[in-house]
């Protein structure tokens, strides 16, 4: 009976990770959040918008290996207030610039996730970019 009321839990945890990923989420000015590959952020109270694009250069020391330089991970991000004018930036984890300023704003990258491990690479759904936007 136990085990029968501990998997009753668990399978709806474990089916609400199947859902698909909202493309589209709402975030604070001047608070950190987390954006997934095609995924954008609206940022509250402001005509801003903030969309992953892709990560064109990942050469960060993996996990399992000990390296002289942590390497760098480049994001790509597009920036639009109200979809009337885009910017693309780049932003870097371990080279400049890891935050610059478009459209009245200041993006910051703060990390990168996940970090790689020898031997094998990183699905680009797989990436987490760690942002923050402040006002100019």
């Amino acid at each position: 009976m136990r085990v029968l009321l501990l998997l009753s839990m668990l399978v709806p945890a474990g089916c609400s990770q199947l859902q698909p990923l909202d493309p589209n989420i709402e975030v604070p000015l001047d608070q950190s959040f987390i954006l997934r590959v095609d995924q954008t952020a609206t940022v509250s109270g402001t005509p801003l918008s903030v969309r992953f694009d892709q990560v064109p250069e990942d050469s960060r020391c993996p996990s399992d290996v000990v390296c002289v330089w942590a390497g760098n991970a480049r994001v790509r991000l597009v920036l639009s207030v109200e979809r009337d004018e885009e910017v693309g930036l780049d932003l870097n984890t371990g080279l400049e610039p890891r935050s610059a300023s478009a459209l009245g704003y200041r993006i910051t990258l703060e990390k990168v996730q996940p970090i790689p491990t020898s031997g094998s690479s990183i699905p680009p759904a797989d990436y987490l970019a760690h942002l923050r936007v402040t006002a100019n």
